[in-house]
């Protein structure tokens, strides 16, 4: 009578280590570039949190243009180029008024863009 040793063949844990292996290529293949890309959401929230809140900023010192006087308009562009890159719009374009000047204030943070126009 032979006695059975409990236990696994040696060619049981080869065979099963050589699917483990398969199947763990297949999952970096499928999941490996959106393991990757998983953050990219993330950091463009946080970069349009950044540019919203410097577009805020420029808001308000218009708001406060707007209400009070001040700062003057040459004040406020000035203001507005700090924060974001402002350019002056030639007449005739979609957004203008006539004898009004306006500006484009764009904030690019990462791969986020916010515009806005303001009018004198």
């Amino acid at each position: 009578m032979k006695k059975y040793e409990k236990g696994f063949t040696l060619i049981e844990v080869i065979v099963t280590l050589t699917i483990a292996a398969i199947l763990g290529t297949f999952l970096i293949v499928f999941m490996g570039t959106s393991m990757l890309r998983s953050s990219d959401s993330i950091n463009q929230a946080k970069n349009l949190a950044t540019a919203k809140g410097a577009m805020e900023k420029i808001s308000s010192n218009y708001a406060d243009y707007l209400a009070l006087g001040t700062p003057t308009w040459a004040t406020f562009k000035t203001n507005c180029a700090t924060n974001a890159t402002c350019a002056s719009l030639a007449a005739g374009c979609s957004v203008c008024i006539m004898g009004y000047e306006t500006i484009s204030a764009t904030i690019t943070v990462g791969d986020q863009t916010l515009v806005t126009y303001f009018m004198q």
